[in-house]
């Protein structure tokens, strides 16, 4: 029965094609196509940072000397792409029974209970990937326990983040001022980059303190009458520049970002957000560009069944960390 392992319906390459057309629910800013994806041929990315200064060119006297064009800075960092290995069984007490000798349906049998597996095991990596980005978001990719650092993108550039504090519990708070505020200092981080608009993703406290806060719905009882008041705003609504949506990821204990506090970041702004993969660890895929998935299965020692292993080698990197600014109320 166990013999379709052998062929080449099951070797690395089908079952890595196959688990990459498999159905992927990423989750929220999965779904924004926020971070684009480049797959590389190595376990680790350089970053390459170029710190060009651009200086005004004072007035000189005809024939006179002329301004000296200053050296442009570059900063070289490397960065290991994470290693997020699964595995699970298919026993041949698993398919026993399925079919009578002679079927032509033994492989299709087979297959089917090979892509459940796989499937379970590609949904927990999604997961983890809208974990790994949203912490990218926040600065700081953590593990999946939520507490250990993998990655401190603000540590590693040499760079503060910005915080700006909402001070929702205060009737009198401008929101608006604090809104252009972040937009100028995302405007400031990104130079001559130009952005389509500012997102924000923020915790379920955040958002109702914010919705119920004097400034934004003075601001929106003027507009259509208030009728997004009356409307479920979670999904996102914009005020003052600002797109504000909640952000919903909970996996165990683990929140993909706190109740009280949020995110504010720029859209449309190319190379910005990147979700590098590298090859996996095996021999057939060594120097080969990475791809977001890759599955492969061994023969059990009797044939007792196939041991499968799905894994991702992912590395989300935002290459300019100071536009992230961060969101607190008090």
């Amino acid at each position: 029965m166990l013999d379709a392992f052998n062929s080449n319906s099951f070797g690395v390459v089908a079952l890595t094609e196959a688990i990459n057309k498999l159905p992927y629910h990423p989750g929220i800013i999965g779904a924004m196509g926020l971070f684009e994806d480049e797959g590389v041929p190595t376990t680790s990315i350089v970053v390459e940072e170029r710190d060009g200064v651009i200086a005004l060119v004072p007035n000189q006297v005809r024939g006179g000397p002329a301004a000296v064009n200053l050296a442009v800075k570059r900063t070289l960092r490397n960065f290991n792409l994470l290693h997020l290995p699964m595995q699970d069984t298919v026993k041949a007490d698993d398919v026993q029974g399925v079919r009578a000798f002679g079927s032509e349906t033994a492989v299709d049998t087979i297959s089917g209970r090979v892509n459940d597996k796989m499937q379970s095991m590609k949904d927990a990596l999604g997961v983890t990937h809208e974990h790994l980005m949203m912490g990218a978001l926040k600065g700081e990719l953590l593990d999946a326990d939520g507490m250990t650092s993998l990655l401190d993108l603000f540590t590693e550039f040499g760079l503060t983040q910005g915080t700006n504090d909402f001070a929702l519990s205060v009737p009198t708070t401008k929101i608006r001022t604090i809104c252009v505020g972040i937009a100028r200092k995302i405007e400031a981080a990104l130079g001559s980059g130009v952005y389509s608009g500012i997102h924000a993703m923020v915790g379920s406290t955040f958002f109702d303190d914010l919705i119920d806060h004097e400034d934004v719905r003075a601001a929106y009882e003027r507009q259509s009458e208030g009728v997004n008041l009356r409307n479920d705003l979670r999904r996102g609504f914009t005020i003052f520049g600002v797109t504000f949506e909640e952000y919903r990821g909970t996996v165990g204990s683990v929140d993909f970002i706190s109740k009280t506090t949020g995110i504010a970041f720029p859209t449309g702004v190319r190379g910005l957000y990147k979700m590098h993969y590298g090859p996996a660890d095996y021999i057939e895929t060594v120097n080969t560009m990475g791809k977001p998935f890759y599955a492969k299965q061994d023969t059990q020692k009797f044939d007792k069944g196939v041991d499968l292993e799905v894994q991702s080698n992912p590395l989300p990197i935002v290459t300019r960390p100071q536009v992230l600014q961060e969101l607190t109320k008090s």
